[in-house]
């Protein structure tokens, strides 16, 4: 990505590389059953993404999008005189068993056939998981000894790419500390990114402690908690909102923003997508930051089927 003036900031990965704090997020309607964007949703949600200053933009093999998504940037990059390098694109790959380095090969070649090269690639998950490669290979349990060296042989094809120049940045999604401690005295790049779910309801400050302390950029999935109903009616987040005089997923976005946590808040609807920026606006104090904090609910406050700390 092109350095330059970038709303809502940058953090300077470990590799030197800079990531925008807010981003764009293109995942399926629901997790499992999943919703492919149609060009006509892609082409809108990207055109507004675009005017209202987003540059970062997050997929995924898994998104089964990298058609309509780079369609619409060839497309509409220059009517905002933007090229290729204005923006940063961040895609996914899951782990795919049998046969992980070609599953791998085949899925990095789609996507930079797509966007040319990768800012950012993301280890998807820390194992195979059957639901969302269905068919493909065996069942692989959460207590597999299997699931480290799966890990290892993935991101040594990710390093390929990168010494070749196609991926810019190397990172991981909904790992544990202790996943990124066994793949550092094997890899030559160190992680960049963890991306996680992170809300009020699974604040996971261990996980953040480690990711501050080693240099690693945590960005937020889910940050919405998937609209859930127990978290909406938190008095704390209301009375937040009434304070702000703003709404509650405004204040959801700013707690992890204001905490140097990256988000990629995801919409169809052009106003929404314009307005969920407003969180921007938004200076959390360190006390509404403690207040919210205090609604952690652990392991149990996780709202997606990522539940990565029950894996070896």
């Amino acid at each position: 990505m092109r350095p330059q003036h970038v709303l809502g900031g940058t953090f300077k990965l470990l590799d030197g590389h800079e990531i925008p704090l807010v981003g764009f997020g293109t995942s399926p309607k629901t997790w499992l059953t999943g919703w492919k964007w149609s060009q006509l949703e892609m082409d809108t949600a990207i055109e507004a993404a675009l005017g209202s200053g987003y540059r970062l933009f997050d997929t995924a093999n898994f998104y089964d999008n990298d058609d309509v998504l780079s369609n619409a940037f060839n497309k509409l990059l220059p009517n905002f005189n933007l090229t290729r390098e204005d923006i940063f694109i961040t895609s996914k790959v899951e782990i795919i068993i049998p046969n992980i380095q070609e599953n791998t090969h085949r899925i990095l070649d789609k996507s930079i056939k797509a966007f040319e090269y990768l800012d950012l690639i993301l280890i998807h998950y820390p194992k195979y998981e059957a639901l969302a490669a269905p068919g493909i290979g065996p069942r692989r349990e959460n207590d597999s000894k299997d699931n480290q060296n799966d890990r290892y042989e993935i991101y040594n094809v990710l390093e390929e790419y990168k010494d070749k120049g196609k991926i810019l940045s190397i990172g991981v999604s909904n790992f544990e500390p202790r996943h990124i401690e066994e793949l550092l005295p094997k890899v030559k790049y160190p992680p960049t990114v963890n991306q996680c779910e992170f809300h009020p309801h699974l604040c996971r400050p261990e996980l953040k402690k480690y990711c501050q302390e080693n240099g690693i950029f945590l960005q937020a999935h889910t940050s919405l908690a998937r609209n859930n109903e127990e978290l909406y009616n938190e008095h704390v987040l209301k009375e937040l909102a009434a304070k702000y005089s703003t709404s509650l997923q405004h204040i959801l976005l700013a707690f992890a923003y204001k905490q140097n946590v990256g988000v990629i808040p995801k919409s169809v609807n052009p106003e929404r997508i314009r307005r969920n920026l407003k969180f921007l606006d938004i200076d959390l104090s360190d006390e509404d930051i403690k207040k919210l904090l205090t609604l952690d609910k652990g392991y149990k406050g996780h709202y997606t089927p990522c539940i990565q700390w029950n894996i070896l």
